[in-house]
């Protein structure tokens, strides 16, 4: 008897420590809620700026590069891309392997590269068909059509993912939407004179942002089923580059570019020789076009890769948010004659204020966010004071 006296004090000890370190958990997990400057968050915030930075340029660059080289040659734009990528990939990784050891655990590297093709066949659909649709697709109405990707991304991450949103996230990710479509409050209620715009050119880009935002979420299934994301990125360009090729003939389509298979060899033909300077068709402007497929190809790989460690770290629907951020920075670049030359376009006082709403949106998607995480760690908490209790009794 007196031992088990003994043994029901300890377990009344026990429960008593448990109850104290349950509300203790509780009051840190509030604490949280209110610490915005952490490490975590720094290191996230210069992440996302990089993103944005790097979005914006490549948004340009590639703007830029497909008006030289132009449509029937975009082809050519995104293959040289897709090869540059894999080079400065294994690039990366073979650094890696010179100055670290275990940088990759044995199931990162073990990772199913199965899913690996899945992305890379969406990957390849997405940005051949942007580079498609981009040239008689003027910039501040790819801008637009980007953010598409928003509300995409979100109802993909509810199906696929099975991911649950609060009504602030809601919230947050409307104002974004609101300060996107401020942004093109001047253009609303008037006759918009756009050269070089085609309407199926505008549908065809929106569907490549619709299999992108497929990409971003599949990134994040990856991710979280243990995928490095240095590692998919390498192996999904690495794959990009036979199924672009493979997937090439929707370019004969007509409205696709209308190509015939056999003109295959003269795009890389000619594609090379404007890439040196060199014009083989009156409709190609080869004067320092080697300049913006190199910028293309740069800053391609850099947002990519901060793309991948934000859908990582973060979520895809917060990389996605950040693109709205790159919509007053990228339309800054179409109005700038020394970037753009020819090619600049009109910028207005609307995209500042969009840019005000849509940093507003973000914070509130984030709130957002952050409240259901803390909600789903106390219910956590509380399962596991439970069972304790039950193993106690």
């Amino acid at each position: 008897m007196v031992r088990l006296g003994k043994v029901g004090k300890l377990k009344t000890i026990l429960y008593q420590c448990k109850d104290i370190e349950l509300k203790e958990k509780k009051n840190n997990i509030k604490q949280q809620n209110m610490r915005y400057i952490t490490t975590n968050n720094i290191i996230l915030a210069v992440v996302c700026l990089t993103y944005i930075l790097t979005s914006a340029g490549n948004n340009i660059s590639q703007k830029i590069a497909i008006e030289k080289f132009t449509e029937d040659y975009s082809f050519y734009v995104i293959q040289i891309m897709n090869i540059f990528y894999v080079i400065f990939g294994l690039g990366m990784l073979l650094i890696l392997k010179i100055f670290t050891r275990d940088f990759f655990t044995s199931s990162e590297i073990k990772f199913s590269k199965l899913s690996y093709i899945v992305i890379a066949v969406v990957d390849s659909f997405g940005i051949l068909l942007q580079g498609i649709g981009n040239q008689y697709t003027p910039g501040i109405i790819q801008t637009l059509l980007g953010q598409i990707i928003i509300p995409v991304s979100i109802v993909l991450s509810i199906i696929i993912l099975k991911r649950k949103y609060n009504w602030i996230s809601y919230l947050g990710s409307l104002v974004v939407i609101g300060g996107i479509v401020v942004s093109f409050v001047p253009y609303f209620g008037k006759t918009i004179v756009l050269k070089n715009i085609k309407w199926y050119s505008c549908v065809i880009y929106t569907v490549g942002v619709v299999f992108m935002a497929l990409s971003f979420v599949l990134k994040e299934r990856a991710f979280d089923k243990g995928a490095s994301p240095l590692l998919l990125t390498v192996g999904v360009s690495i794959f990009m580059v036979p199924i672009t090729f493979l997937i090439f003939p929707i370019q004969a389509i007509p409205g696709f570019g209308g190509l015939p298979v056999s003109y295959f060899p003269k795009i890389f033909k000619n594609g090379g020789l404007c890439t040196v300077g060199i014009t083989n068709e009156i409709s190609m402007n080869c004067h320092n076009a080697w300049i913006s497929l190199v910028l293309f190809c740069i800053f391609a790989f850099l947002s990519g890769v901060a793309a991948v460690i934000l859908t990582d770290k973060a979520s895809a629907v917060v990389k996605t948010l950040a693109n709205g951020f790159t919509i007053p920075i990228t339309s800054i670049g179409y109005s700038l004659y020394f970037i753009m030359g020819k090619y600049t376009e009109k910028f207005n006082i609307w995209n500042i204020v969009g840019t005000v709403i849509v940093i507003i949106g973000f914070i509130i998607y984030s709130y957002g966010r952050r409240n259901k995480n803390i909600e789903r760690e106390i219910q956590y908490t509380q399962l596991d004071n439970t069972r304790i209790q039950l193993d106690n009794s």
